[in-house]
């Protein structure tokens, strides 16, 4: 008598052996496949770190620079405040001496 639809043990074995190893084949390719990605990835997060620090670089570069050019400007400004004050204090021993009206202090 032949089994009616039913599947021996032996058989049973084989296809599960036969998915099993349709299975490790399939995580293998993933693997595969993710490892694929991480090389790309970490070659795109190296190539945004060397843009990184060539701006950084170049920031840094520009704010020295401005940094500079702002303490100029503050000593010419001091400069100025110094000059307007002596030209103040000038004008108005000028006017003493000529016996001109001063400016009231408020």
């Amino acid at each position: 008598m032949k089994n009616s639809g039913r599947t021996s043990g032996k058989n049973l074995r084989k296809k599960k052996s036969s998915r099993d190893d349709v299975i490790l084949v399939q995580i293998g390719n993933l693997s595969r496949q993710i490892n694929a990605v991480e090389m790309r990835l970490d070659s795109k997060i190296n190539n945004l770190d060397v843009k990184i620090d060539s701006v950084e670089m170049r920031l840094g570069t520009k704010i020295e620079k401005n940094t500079v050019a702002i303490e100029k400007l503050s000593q010419g400004i001091d400069a100025l405040g110094e000059d307007l004050v002596a030209a103040i204090k000038d004008t108005i021993m000028i006017r003493k001496h000529v016996g001109m009206a001063l400016p009231e202090e408020e």
